[in-house]
């Protein structure tokens, strides 16, 4: 565990000595003046994330210190330059740790986001320039305390907003998960795109372009997310201080005062920083969003599968023994197991009918369980229209003896009328459209059923002298065990059978809908194709 913490340690003292000789070579104009300060971001990374025993923190400050102030001494030569600034950036990079003690790692989330700008950006920077312009003050510079301070604190602010939620983003066991969840070329394409603009714009171009770089840092973060955001402004940060420093670029034509050139460059970098993390925080929501829409997915999907096969375990354990019900009711009804009285004969038929009912309940789940596992089939051929609705006539009359409809065939067609169709699939719509009418129909229920071509489609309805169907409730009608408050009668039914009628429809290439009747009622009505052989003389 010592030799770790050794590693550790030492990995930070060199990429920090490092970090700060880089800046002053490069991006340094005096000894306070730096475009930006990424050193004390890096630290405050091996603060939270490498060491996590107070002793661990304090020897790591230590050394932090140490490479502070050692590598600013050389670079600097000036002793009391090197060991002020170097307390100030120590003092920075502690009171960011205090603050943010309690913050959970990687961050992921806008309020940690927040949190890490508050903390980062703003309080510890602001704190470290009081000790930065007590150094610049007893230096005797001519900028004196305040514009020492305030020049530290941007600085300081800078480079904190473009280092810190980087080191403290990304994930130390799948650090690059958030490029491998996504296609890595758009990734690297970005990237590339990032660096050939910032290089074009800030070491070729006289104009003041740079704006140019917004939408390409955005598509960065679009690609890569908060790791592809947060290198697209490092790499502009890198390339925009060197052409500044070396006198290159927009900002050092447009200003000659090489503070103000500092100054312009850090309210550029910092408007990229306000656009790529809160943007990087809201699409790893959103990833966050979708991957649990997946998960909710798959198990609703696993659910229904398990209740596709309970329905159809179920409907097939039910029809098998209302078959034998149903056969010996029909016998002893007929007289063929002895004479029966007629009170007897009445019981045998309300048991078929009951029998009749719970077989229908039985098939309309087996079709329902087979939608819902997608194992429903149809096989389509040209149906006659006319036979199609003579045998679901008489089905329904045998459905619905109890009601005594009266069923009618109505239609404006002449001749035969063929239709693409699966010939069982719309007999059973049909006979199930015609049940509905007499159950819920006027008293005695009236039926019609008809036909008529509309261009390259035929329609068949079946109308009602009910009290009809309120527009606004008529979609509801077609969904699974909806039966808009008829469950409260003595009406029975399951509710199932209009919603397997739609998906019976859709898998004939047909339509199914309700609209008012010309007898007050309902009138639902089917849409089919016209088979190839439309009109047949009869």
């Amino acid at each position: 565990m010592r030799q770790h913490f050794l590693i550790r340690l030492a990995a930070m003292f060199a990429a920090t000595a490092a970090l700060v000789a880089i800046s002053l070579v490069f991006f340094a104009k005096s000894a306070v003046i730096v475009s930006f300060w990424p050193a004390n971001a890096l630290m405050l990374a091996f603060l939270l994330r490498a060491f996590h025993t107070r002793q661990e923190r304090a020897l790591a400050t230590a050394a932090g210190f140490v490479a502070l102030a050692g590598t600013s001494l050389m670079l600097r030569g000036s002793p009391l330059a090197a060991i002020g600034f170097s307390v100030a950036n120590t003092v920075e990079v502690v009171a960011a740790a205090w603050l943010l003690r309690g913050l959970k790692l990687p961050i992921n989330d806008g309020k940690s986001l927040f949190e890490l700008v508050v903390s980062c950006v703003l309080a510890a920077p602001l704190i470290s320039s009081i000790f930065a312009g007590l150094t610049t003050a007893i230096m005797a510079r001519p900028s004196g305390f305040t514009a020492g301070a305030l020049q530290w604190f941007v600085s300081d602010a800078v480079g904190m907003a473009v280092f810190a939620p980087v080191f403290l983003s990304i994930s130390l066991d799948k650090p690059f998960a958030a490029l491998r969840s996504r296609a890595l070329a758009p990734a690297i394409g970005a990237q590339l795109l990032v660096l050939t603009a910032s290089l074009a714009l800030f070491f070729v171009a006289h104009h003041p372009l740079i704006f140019a770089l917004s939408p390409m840092v955005i598509l960065a973060v679009w690609t890569g997310r908060a790791p592809g955001g947060a290198l697209a402004v490092a790499q502009i940060a890198v390339i925009g201080s060197f052409s500044t420093a070396l006198g290159y670029g927009p900002i050092v034509h447009a200003e000659p005062d090489i503070s103000m050139r500092v100054l312009g460059l850090q309210l550029f970098l910092a408007a990229q920083i306000l656009t790529v993390h809160p943007l990087a925080m809201a699409l790893a929501k959103l990833d966050g969003y979708a991957k649990t829409a997946h998960s909710l997915r798959r198990e609703a999907e696993r659910r229904s599968d398990v209740r596709a096969k309970l329905l159809a375990h179920v409907s097939h354990e039910i029809r098998s023994p209302l078959s034998g019900v149903m056969g010996l009711a029909e016998l002893m009804k007929n007289g063929a197991m002895g004479d029966l009285t007629d009170a007897q004969k009445e019981g045998m038929s309300q048991i078929t009918d009951c029998a009749a009912d719970m077989q229908a309940l039985a098939s309309d789940l087996l079709d329902a369980a087979a939608v819902q596992s997608g194992r429903m089939n149809v096989s389509l051929a040209d149906v006659e229209i006319t036979d199609a609705m003579y045998q679901a006539i008489a089905g329904a009359r045998f459905r619905t003896r109890e009601y005594a409809p009266r069923i009618e065939l109505t239609g404006d067609w002449s001749g035969r009328l063929l239709v693409s169709a699966d010939p069982q699939r719309l007999k059973q719509v049909l006979i199930n459209l015609m049940v509905n009418a007499a159950k819920y129909g006027g008293r005695p229920p009236r039926i019609e059923i008809g036909a008529r071509v509309i261009g390259d489609r035929v329609r068949i309805e079946v109308c009602d002298n009910g009290p009809g169907v309120p527009q606004v409730l008529r979609e509801a009608l077609f969904r699974p065990f909806e039966r808009l408050g008829a469950e409260k009668t003595d009406v029975e039914g399951s509710g199932l059978g209009l919603a397997v009628a739609r998906e019976l429809m859709q898998l004939q290439n047909g339509t199914i809908g309700v609209d008012d009747g010309p007898m007050g009622g309902a009138r639902f009505y089917i849409e089919l194709n016209r088979a190839s052989l439309a009109a047949v003389a009869a």
